[in-house]
């Protein structure tokens, strides 16, 4: 398999793993030093490693997380699996999400 198509592969499926919203899906592409970083940067988060990701996005017990982004996704040599995750988000929607889930005492203080 060529670079391409297994990056392309890896991509696939981690949007199937979101489109899920299965953690174990989500996760299973990530390198162990895989990051992500939610943009645009005016909202402050801060990058996260698989550990604080996968705490970060487990407790969404008010609904679906149903934003709008972007991902841009950094691969191995091999394109199969993923080391960077830059994701572009609607800003709006997510301070909204953050701030009910705080609310309910569930998500991130």
């Amino acid at each position: 398999m060529s670079t391409l198509a297994a990056q392309k592969a890896t991509a696939k499926a981690v949007i199937d793993g979101y489109n899920a919203w299965n953690m174990d899906k989500i996760m299973a592409y990530r390198t162990e030093d895989c990051t992500q970083q939610v943009l645009p940067a005016s909202l402050g988060r801060p990058v996260m490693n698989n550990t604080q990701y996968r705490e970060r996005f487990t407790d969404s017990d008010i609904g679906p997380y149903a934003n709008e982004y972007a991902l841009i996704l950094h691969f191995t040599e091999d394109g199969k699996q993923v080391t960077k995750f830059l994701e572009f988000v609607d800003s709006a929607f997510s301070n909204k999400f953050f701030r009910e889930l705080r609310d309910e005492g569930l998500g991130p203080q």
